[in-house]
C-alpha cells in the first residue's frame, strides 16, 4: 500500500487508502483487517480515486497501516 490518510469527524473515522495498480493489493488489505478480526462496514471511492473504508473497529482499523 502507497498511503493511509486517517480524518476524523466526531466519532466516525474514515481511513482513505491509495492502493498501487498491481493485483491483490485489495485483497491484501482486507486480508489485513480480516486476520485482525476487523470487519468492513462501508466502502467507496472518491473523485480521486482514494479508496474510502468505515470499519467495525475505528481505534484499531487505522493501527494497520503500520503492518501494511
Amino acid at each position: 500500500m502507497n498511503t493511509l490518510h486517517i480524518r476524523s469527524h466526531s466519532t466516525i473515522y474514515d481511513i482513505s487508502v491509495v492502493l498501487r495498480n498491481t493485483p491483490g493489493e485489495l485483497a491484501s488489505l482486507g486480508g489485513l483487517l480480516g486476520k485482525n478480526g476487523i470487519n468492513i462496514r462501508v466502502q467507496y471511492s472518491d473523485h480521486s480515486n482514494r479508496l474510502i473504508l468505515l470499519t467495525d473497529d475505528d481505534v484499531r482499523a487505522p493501527k494497520m497501516e503500520n503492518r501494511a
